[in-house]
């Protein structure tokens, strides 16, 4: 859309990073945020993807899902993509990745 209107690409985007933050997510209180750490799962060697759906499917209608694995799950996105939801990514380091993904109706936004 940035070239039909003549615009440039926004930094993040020409950089290859990910776009900033949404703010909403910083404003959730803490219950309603479910966490899941899958790195030790990989470095035991086990799949994580039927412990990952199973919290997704627990997630309650204004719950965010916030997963912590040791890369970044690309098959993931089209995965819960199918499923209605968006995410935002974060490295904290080479080996070390945040995903958050909420429901794209919008609900997670409500008070």
């Amino acid at each position: 859309m940035t070239r039909v209107i003549g615009l440039g690409k926004l930094p993040w985007q020409a950089e290859g990073m990910p776009p900033p933050k949404p703010s909403f997510l910083d404003s959730l209180p803490p219950d309603r945020l479910v966490h899941l750490d899958v790195r030790a799962d990989f470095r035991r060697g086990k799949a994580p993807f039927a412990r990952i759906m199973a919290t997704v499917e627990r997630l309650g209608p204004d719950q965010v899902f916030v997963l912590r694995a040791p890369f970044e799950p690309i098959p993931l996105y089209a995965v819960l993509g199918m499923c209605g939801f968006a995410h935002w990514r974060e490295s904290r380091a080479r080996d070390d990745w945040s995903v958050w993904f909420w429901r794209r109706d919008d609900r997670v936004l409500r008070p």
